[in-house]
């Protein structure tokens, strides 16, 4: 460590170009970032086991479900069901929506004049608002309906949505979810309520709040790093430099992950705050060595030579332990922490 700081110190024109070809490489990886919420994450990497999952899927199908819902207290008049029924077809025209549970698809079973008929509840629309009611009491008989796809005062009605998700790929949740707001957007307008919740909507928003939280935490830690110790340290530039650190720390890091095919999850996220409260603490021991023997009235080069033979074995001891902690995490056999462990210690 001694021998690294001291050339550092010697040849710091070819430091700077070094770490200014790694930085400007990193920075064009990260269009390649991105950010992917999934709970097959939370799986422990067992081949067999997930084999036997995928079997189950294969054979059962996937109740990935998302539900539309509808509120209003005049949701029944035939106005508003032909909104809907418009709106529905609208919904089915979205590529990724394989079939829909609704009152417009649930057959209802009954005799009329002898004959039996089986088509949908809501096939057809009703003309007045009392042949609207007298078919929602008839849906409301039948159990798989009720509180289901329906209220019990009928003011609330659900569409169950199921997706093709054999065509599931980068970008599926975040295009399904936008086409689901422009298809339920006519009904925003009439309804006094309406939205879609499932694992499109769920995970774009986790998504989006992580995005937002990275552009909120990142500028806060860093300022209130360099505020800290331009206070503490009284000098400006020796506050800068464990902001340079962090942040070629983070740009680093954040390629990498990039150019391994590594996403931003709920625990990879929280590694570029991790690395500005954990990584600076090395650049603040370095500095106030090094502020003691300036202070001293001694040179530049024999501070930072003072300063390496004392802090050099400590800092490096201390990298050494918080890799290795970090590294220890990625035994994990759960994906997410394989991931945040390995993240973690590189960075």
């Amino acid at each position: 460590m001694l021998n690294i700081i001291l050339s550092a110190a010697l040849h710091p024109g070819r430091v700077l170009l070094v770490l200014g070809f790694f930085t400007i490489l990193a920075v064009s990886r990260l269009p390649d970032l991105r950010v992917e919420i999934t709970a097959e994450g939370m799986m422990v990497n067992n081949p067999p086991a997930i084999a036997e999952y995928e079997r189950t899927l294969d054979t059962f199908g996937s109740e990935n479900i998302t539900v539309v819902y509808l509120e209003d207290p005049d949701l029944f008049e035939p106005g508003n069901l032909a909104i809907v029924q418009q709106t529905l077809k609208n919904i089915q025209a979205i590529p990724q929506v394989n079939r829909t549970g609704s009152l417009f698809s649930v057959r209802y079973l009954r005799t009329v004049d002898g004959f039996v008929y089986t088509d949908p509840y809501l096939k057809t629309i009703p003309d007045t608002r009392e042949a609207a009611d007298a078919l929602m009491q008839a849906a409301l008989l039948n159990p798989l309906i009720e509180r289901n796809l329906l209220s019990t005062d009928g003011s609330v009605m659900a569409i169950n949505l199921y997706f093709d998700m054999d065509s599931y790929q980068r970008g599926f949740d975040e295009e399904v979810a936008l086409l689901l707001d422009q298809a339920i957007k006519p009904l925003q307008q009439s309804f006094r309520k309406v939205f879609h919740l499932g694992d499109p909507s769920v995970r774009t928003g986790i998504s989006e709040q992580i995005r937002a939280d990275q552009q909120l935490i990142l500028p806060f830690a860093l300022t209130v790093l360099v505020m800290t110790l331009a206070f503490t340290l009284r000098h400006w530039q020796a506050a800068m430099i464990p902001l340079l650190t962090a942040g070629m720390s983070v740009i680093w890091i954040l390629g990498l992950m990039a150019a391994l095919g590594i996403p931003v999850n709920v625990m990879t996220s929280i590694v570029p705050a991790l690395l500005i409260i954990v990584g600076s603490t090395e650049d603040i021991h370095l500095l106030s060595e090094y502020q003691v023997v300036i202070s001293k009235g001694k040179g530049n080069m024999t501070a930072i030579k003072l300063m390496a033979k004392y802090m050099g074995i400590a800092i490096a001891l201390t990298f050494v332990t918080t890799f290795l902690g970090f590294l220890s995490i990625s035994l994990n056999r759960i994906d997410l922490l394989q991931q945040f462990g390995l993240i973690a210690a590189l960075g």
